[in-house]
């Protein structure tokens, strides 16, 4: 377990990660990113895996901060938690999820399966979102304050919050599916 970012990797200040029909499993992070983390850096990951991941601060598969990049093209995001927000990925940045993403089963406080904060810039196309779960809010996606597009073939399934009410819908208090929320 890595004390700091990073549980297995960390790509910072202006470097570039590609992360190519890889396996990032079972790391842990005392900070952010229990995967890989993020920082003033580009992240691209393609038919790669990132699960059983764990961070005791945000982004429990991957953390990115508001430099950062994080490109997911057909890459399963999954069973990874998160002491913070952002179970799967959490990211202040750049986030796009294409090409048949499977986020799924992730945990965190907001933002199951993705949180999204601030000046973040948000694209999920032809991806799915299936059994997050979030305390407080966003069981698959929580945009807070960001830009966020849900584009086509987009499926936010069986996502939770809190004591969730049903396993076949997306319902429950602050958001199931996903949660928008924007500052005064």
């Amino acid at each position: 377990a890595a004390a700091g970012d990073g549980g297995a990797l960390h790509a910072g200040f202006g470097s570039g990660l590609q992360l190519t029909g890889v396996q990032v499993a079972s790391n842990a992070a005392g900070g952010n990113g229990g995967g890989v983390a993020a920082t003033a850096a580009a992240l691209v990951a393609t038919n790669a895996s990132l699960v059983f991941n764990g961070a005791d601060g945000a982004g429990g598969g991957i953390a990115g901060d508001a430099s950062s990049s994080v490109i997911l093209v057909t890459t399963t995001v999954a069973s990874n938690n998160a002491g913070g927000v952002g179970g799967g990925v959490s990211t202040a940045g750049v986030l796009s999820v294409t090409n048949a993403c499977n986020v799924s089963h992730n945990v965190a406080v907001s933002g199951g399966g993705a949180s999204c904060q601030r000046t973040a810039s948000v694209v999920v196309e032809d991806s799915l979102f299936d059994g997050n779960s979030a305390a407080d809010a966003g069981g698959g996606v929580m945009c807070d304050g960001c830009a966020c597009e849900l584009g086509s073939g987009s499926r936010l399934e069986h996502n939770t919050v809190g004591e969730a009410a049903s396993v076949l819908d997306s319902a429950a208090r602050g958001g199931g599916g996903a949660y928008f929320a924007v500052d005064p």
